[in-house]
């Protein structure tokens, strides 16, 4: 399969080893003639059957395709994720799809526990450092995690609750579009 100049999308299927395929031809089987299974062979005369093989691979594979989405979209939309974004004058660190922190951190604030009372600092620590026995690290994590929620803000990906310390989702308006979730988490989530 190959995108031809960004417009056709080309599926082809090469038959290397043709033997591979079975088909039913007349043979003679303890002294009667009988329609058996047997390795395809090359050749022209057997080009009908390889297109027909051929052609119901390439339906298959295309109807697999078909359910997937474009993910156009979800690229266009999750290049807000890497650039830096200044705000007041002060520059907020992009975040890096293929980075294993970013990926846990989307994950811990996409947590379904998280959808109707949102989340606070304390509810993701729990979820990303397993060991918070030592106040010093506790508060090395606590601020980390806090600059995180902070990027996640400023790009409008989580709103404050008012009157609690919990986050809530932005209005959908701002939130990234769904097919953004097949590229990256996409936070709808409290921060």
């Amino acid at each position: 399969m190959y995108d031809k100049f960004g417009q056709v999308l080309r599926v082809e299927t090469v038959i290397n080893n043709p033997r591979e395929f079975k088909v039913r031809r007349w043979r003679m089987r303890h002294g009667h003639r009988q329609r058996v299974l047997v390795p395809h062979e090359q050749g022209l005369a057997n080009l009908y059957q390889y297109r027909a093989a051929a052609h119901a691979a390439n339906r298959r594979y295309l109807e697999a395709l078909s359910v997937v989405n474009d993910p156009t979209p979800a690229y266009q939309t999750s290049c807000c994720f890497g650039p830096p974004k200044v705000q007041d004058e002060r520059s907020f660190a992009g975040f890096n799809p293929a980075r294993r922190e970013d990926i846990q951190f989307f994950r811990a604030v996409l947590r379904g526990e998280h959808e109707l009372r949102g989340f606070r600092n304390a509810d993701l620590r729990r979820l990303l450092h397993q060991d918070d026995s030592n106040p010093l690290e506790r508060r090395r994590q606590q601020d980390a995690l806090g600059r995180r929620l902070k990027r996640l803000h400023v790009r409008g990906l989580v709103a404050k609750i008012p009157h609690t310390a919990a986050g809530k989702s932005p209005p959908s308006d701002t939130a990234p579009s769904a097919p953004a979730s097949t590229l990256l988490p996409r936070p709808c989530h409290r921060a």
